[in-house]
């Protein structure tokens, strides 16, 4: 119904600011894009807007507090069915950078909390 095309036009929003560097906007998009995709129950959106925030989180240098959320996402997808989801696919591959990011970290000696 027309939650499902606002939560659309607000993630699009959400990328509008995030390709501007505006992160605050872009987070405040994501996350209420992502409240109305769980409140609708419609989880892809709820995964898509989630992943978007993610990225934004690491970017900003919070890697454990994104590979926290990735493994929240995940337990919600598989209690609702969506195990076999292809966005499981696009959360498998954000986890993989932000494992990346944390080793790299880690083997650089970068003391900067992570």
């Amino acid at each position: 119904g027309n939650s499902s095309w606002r939560a659309a036009v607000i993630v699009d929003l959400g990328d509008a600011h995030d390709l501007k560097g505006e992160t605050i906007a872009a987070s405040q998009n994501y996350l209420e894009a992502a409240a109305i995709g769980e409140d609708m129950g419609n989880y892809f959106v709820y995964l898509a807007a989630s992943l978007k925030m993610v990225n934004i989180k690491r970017l900003q240098g919070d890697v454990l507090g994104s590979i926290k959320t990735c493994e929240q996402l995940l337990q919600a997808a598989q209690a609702k069915g969506l195990a076999q989801s292809p966005m499981l696919g696009w959360l498998y591959t954000t986890w993989g950078v932000l494992l990346g990011d944390l080793n790299n970290q880690v083997k650089s000696g970068d003391t900067r909390p992570i």
